[in-house]
């Protein structure tokens, strides 16, 4: 009798722990794509800014206690990258006095490196991931379509409740219509799409229903159309994988010539050939922008060679995006470097072994552009990604048993 009563209030407990595990999936959807960024068209102020980071922390601290296998070795890795950048902070305030020690800098920073230690060992059940694929993808479509015609409602939604970065940046998208759905701007929207795209061609492999493969061509078109250098690179990274799922050589010829045909009637109707050429010459933005002698990030460049590394301390005049790279050599030099992208390779070593390539190579190259890994819907997004995964790998893994 206390075996039976033991075995029902361990099946309870076992499908309770499971429900809340999708309740955090489905927050970090949430969080990931449908929560606002701005209220009115314009950026949060400082104690809202708070209130995100502190959201996201206790996420990351649920998800470490609750859901996740915990690695000591990791977790004094992490404290003593913190210890390092705490000894940098005071040396740079040593040499230059003019230093601010600021939350706007550790905050990112230390949610990365918890972010980290997550180690997701439990799984959920394939068809709620499923329904958040289709649904994403229902409202991408929509959304995007939306904004390519040109509808002003959209366009009023998505900068009143979207806008990122700084004040112009998302609506400055709306001049040559980029398609970016809820993500702010072109860059973020290209990295996300991508994320998605990656879940629809495991899903296509597992399952070879035709409605992944039409996601996948949608995500690359609409790729396309975002039109940046990251975007380029991305669209590339697809067509080729889309090529590469498809086995039969007919389909293969086909769909190398309807791919051809779209991106023709694309640059012919939408002047993408213009807008490429001018992201790529354009000495405000992309990589010109970036990291010539006059570019945005020269100026941290020559203030390390004058000074020092300037930890958690913000310095006026320096740049504090556009370069993963550089953001964290100006913070804590190369050490700071390899530290921070070997912790995102162990995070996702451990948790997408078969795949943590694929993901991680572009995430690298992404931070060229920007420092995407510390940005907090970066760390949603990862999270969502992560659980999905996971789930459509077990569901592999029985299916072939």
């Amino acid at each position: 009798m206390g075996f039976g009563v033991n075995k029902i209030k361990g099946s309870y407990k076992n499908k309770l722990y499971i429900f809340l595990y999708s309740i955090y999936y489905v927050f970090a959807f949430f969080m990931f794509v449908l929560a606002p960024t701005s209220f009115h068209g314009i950026l949060p102020e400082l104690n809202q800014i708070i209130i995100s980071w502190s959201i996201l922390s206790i996420t990351i601290l649920i998800g470490i206690m609750w859901f996740s296998t915990f690695n000591t070795g990791h977790l004094i890795f992490v404290l003593a990258i913190f210890a390092y950048l705490t000894v940098i902070t005071i040396i740079s305030n040593y040499y230059d006095a003019n230093g601010r020690f600021s939350l706007a800098r550790i905050a990112p920073i230390v949610c990365f490196l918890l972010f980290t230690l997550l180690n997701f060992k439990i799984n959920i059940s394939i068809r709620l991931t499923k329904f958040f694929v289709h649904f994403f993808m229902i409202i991408f479509i929509i959304w995007n379509y939306l904004i390519i015609v040109g509808n002003s409602f959209i366009e009023n939604y998505t900068i009143s409740n979207y806008t990122q970065l700084y004040q112009e940046a998302t609506s400055n998208m709306f001049i040559k219509k980029r398609p970016i759905m809820s993500f702010g701007i072109y860059t973020f929207a290209s990295l996300f799409y991508f994320l998605f795209f990656f879940i629809n061609k495991s899903f296509w492999e597992i399952t070879r229903k035709k409605i992944y493969m039409i996601y996948m061509i949608l995500l690359l078109v609409v790729n396309v159309l975002l039109v940046s250098n990251t975007a380029a690179i991305f669209s590339l990274i697809m067509a080729y994988y889309i090529y590469r799922s498809i086995k039969k050589p007919f389909f293969k010829v086909l769909m190398v010539i309807l791919i051809i045909i779209s991106v023709f009637l694309l640059f012919a109707n939408f002047n993408l050939s213009e807008y490429y050429l001018e992201s790529l010459n354009s000495e405000s933005n992309g990589f010109r922008g970036r990291y010539t002698d006059y570019g945005t990030l020269n100026t941290n460049l020559e203030y390390i060679d004058n000074y020092f590394f300037i930890g958690f301390n913000i310095i006026d005049g320096l740049t504090y995006s556009d370069s993963g790279y550089i953001v964290y050599y100006t913070m804590g030099g190369i050490l700071l470097i390899i530290t921070m992208y070997f912790c995102l390779y162990k995070f996702l070593k451990h948790n997408i072994p078969n795949n943590y390539l694929y993901i991680l190579i572009p995430i690298l190259i992404f931070e060229i552009a920007l420092p995407v890994i510390i940005y907090y819907k970066f760390i949603y997004a990862s999270i969502f990604f992560i659980i999905t995964m996971k789930a459509i790998e077990n569901y592999r893994i029985n299916k072939s048993c």
